[in-house]
């Protein structure tokens, strides 16, 4: 290879993705469609690669131009630049399938959508750009299955709140890793506070509320190499929240009482940006301050997903009259019941209920920003809700369970974010009807990054919310969704990693021999002065459900009915890294959780007592937070699970000094 592309390939790999997405941009792999470029002026592709709302037959592909970007016109100059892109059938691009050229135009940041067509359904394939004599890192992307096809299986991740100061993207590090077909990002891609002290990171601009602020911030974050390497590696379709423009925002209305009209101009700013630096559509494009995000994707006969915006097109918060614009907790508000009142608005539920009465999937998937189930936030007599989710638009969300409940589309799933934190749940018409029929079932992810909710505080309301099956708001990570036409199985998955304040800044010693995603063992990280964290991925709960079918307008259960099994089982045959050591060693047991409703039994081959059942309880506890499952098993015994009811320990310890749970998977131990 000539020095002078292998000089530039190299750079490349450090400004784009690290060690997570290094399969994807090999130097060598880059040879033969286009020339090796020569070097001059700024490495234009400083924000790396996506693509995005594949399709049968298509994908869009993204890139940003931006040599300097934390400058506010990314390092640009005022006019359009030709950018050329390509698509192949393999990794080291020898294959050319398609191909072409369009400007990046100043109007809309320099950024690139190409809308791709003409590929196959169901398969593979890389792209990569050009532009000023400079070569892009190689992506990676995938179509989906044809109309009328049967694929054997889907997996996807489902992603959500990454706020930049309160951590690092080590989740995205891992997911990169993963073989799935697509990303689900349910909102809070960036985040509009402004900058704090005392965080792993901080935010390099004042609060956005012009597109110049909302350029700067969304460039900072996608400067983030293990962002960079989760979308070179996978498909991403994406959905916003409310931090993408003010937080707990409501239609035209601001959390600081901000004039319709003028929210209304920031919201547009807000919107115009996010489209810039996101792989969606023209149609997705905004139009000032309104843009239209809902958009349905079909994986053949297998799954259909319904992706939401449950942002634009609410009604203000309800009992906001005491001064309050932004979400609250409230009691005895009749307003969150209105019939009148909406958080999908008509339009986009009319268009959710007509595709779901239409579909003929196996599994019909509602992927929205929310906690879709009711949650009561004052234990013992009272009620309270929180005003800003579903609970405050009641009525909204009864619509949809009534539909579920007498159309009965087949096996529906609900996939939601904000919260956080990790939830399963069962979806009621009625949650104070006893023996009320489960509709759906409910799977929220924790967040990437954000600062998840006092846990004690959380745990403490479960028992006036049965329906609630799994909380646990102490890690960060994500979902990961693996689907056939007989089950759907769900991993909690969430990153023990910490290492990466080291690998910014520099600090890991000289005698370190570090490579790849392998994080220094704890004398390496003494030596840098850091805590001795466990490092690696865990599947914290595993959940599988059983498919009944084609349900629509019969007797037949849904899949909210079916047996469900809790498995603490460790990273299974599927995951691409091995188990990182790290926790202390616990007594191998065996504890199931299987049927609505059952109570969790356990068994011991170590001496240590059994689990507390919470009593007389226990057989309507949900579950909470459980311990990491160990790295060793006893001979025959069958998949663990290692999970706690309602009054139980938390989890145990990090056996390594300063690791408390809290820390892992962020930027530091504290």
């Amino acid at each position: 290879m000539p020095a002078t592309t292998r000089k530039v390939l190299d750079r490349r790999r450090l400004l784009a993705a690290g060690g997570a997405a290094a399969a994807l941009l090999v130097a060598e792999r880059l040879a033969g469609a286009w020339p090796a470029p020569a070097q001059r002026g700024g490495y234009p592709f400083t924000l790396g690669v996506a693509s995005g709302d594949p399709a049968p037959g298509g994908v869009v592909l993204w890139t940003r131009l931006a040599p300097r970007p934390l400058l506010a016109d990314g390092g640009m100059a005022a006019r359009a630049v030709p950018v050329d892109w390509q698509v192949a059938a393999d990794p080291s691009l020898g294959r050319i399938v398609r191909a072409g050229t369009v400007l990046a135009r100043p109007a809309q940041a320099h950024s690139v959508h190409v809308e791709v067509d003409g590929l196959e359904s169901a398969r593979t394939y890389w792209y990569r750009f050009r532009a000023a004599g400079e070569l892009s890192p190689v992506g990676r992307t995938r179509t989906l299955p044809a109309p009328g096809t049967s694929p054997q299986q889907l997996a996807l991740a489902v992603v959500s709140c990454q706020h930049y100061e309160h951590g690092y993207y080590t989740a995205y590090q891992h997911l990169a890793q993963e073989d799935l077909d697509l990303v689900v990002h349910l909102g809070d891609y960036l985040y509009e506070t402004a900058p704090s002290e005392g965080q792993p990171r901080r935010h390099t601009t004042p609060a956005p509320t012009d597109l110049a602020g909302y350029r700067l911030r969304h460039a900072l974050y996608r400067t983030d190499p293990d962002l960079q390497a989760a979308h070179a590696a996978l498909p991403f379709v994406v959905t916003w929240d409310d931090h993408e423009v003010e937080n707990d925002y409501a239609d035209d209305q601001s959390e600081r009482f901000d004039p319709p009209a003028a929210f209304r101009r920031r919201r547009a700013a807000a919107y115009q940006a996010y489209w810039e630096h996101l792989p969606l559509r023209r149609r997705s494009r905004p139009r000032g301050p309104a843009a239209r995000l809902y958009r349905r994707l079909r994986f053949g006969d297998l799954a259909e997903l319904a992706m939401l915006d449950t942002r634009q097109y609410r009604d203000d918060q309800p009992c906001d009259d005491n001064g309050v614009a932004r979400g609250q907790v409230v009691t005895g508000c009749a307003e969150r019941l209105d019939p009148g009142r909406s958080l999908l608005g008509s339009g986009q539920r009319r268009w959710l209920l007509d595709g779901l009465d239409r579909s003929q999937a196996r599994w019909n998937v509602l992927a929205q920003q929310l906690l879709m189930a009711e949650l009561e936030l004052q234990p013992g007599p009272g009620l309270a809700y929180g005003s800003d989710g579903w609970d405050g638009y009641a009525a909204d969300r009864a619509r949809i369970l009534q539909f579920l409940q007498a159309r009965r589309p087949s096996n529906p799933v609900v996939l939601g974010g904000d919260m956080h934190s990790f939830w399963v749940n069962d979806l009621h018409l009625d949650n104070h009807q006893p023996g009320a029929t489960v509709l759906a079932s409910e799977f929220v992810g924790t967040s990437i990054s954000s600062s998840g909710p006092l846990y004690e505080k959380y745990r403490g309301y479960l028992a006036d919310n049965p329906h609630v099956r799994f909380f646990e708001s102490r890690w960060r990570g994500y979902l990961r969704c693996q689907v056939d036409h007989r089950r759907w199985r769900t991993d909690l998955r969430w990153s023990t990693r910490s290492s990466d304040q080291a690998r910014r800044s520099g600090r890991w010693p000289a005698s370190s021999s570090r490579t790849g995603d392998q994080a220094p063992r704890a004398p390496e990280r003494r030596a840098a002065g850091l805590p001795s964290c466990p490092a690696g991925l865990r599947t914290y709960v595993r959940l599988s459900y059983r498919s009944w079918g084609l349900g629509k307008r019969t007797t037949r259960p849904t899949l909210g009915r079916s047996p469900r099994r809790y498995s603490g089982a460790r990273n299974s045959s599927a995951s691409t890294w091995s188990p990182s050591p790290g926790w202390p060693p616990i007594s191998n047991r065996t504890c199931g959780l299987t049927g609505p409703r059952s109570g969790a039994s356990c068994s011991s081959s170590a001496n240590s007592a059994p689990r507390p059942t919470g009593g007389s309880g226990a057989a309507t506890s949900p579950v909470v937070g459980s311990e990491p499952p160990t790295a060793e098993r006893t001979s025959g015994v069958s998949p663990s699970v290692f999970s706690l009811v309602q009054g139980s320990a938390p989890p145990a310890q990090a056996a390594e000094e300063d690791c408390r749970p809290r820390c892992l998977g962020s930027a530091l131990c504290s």
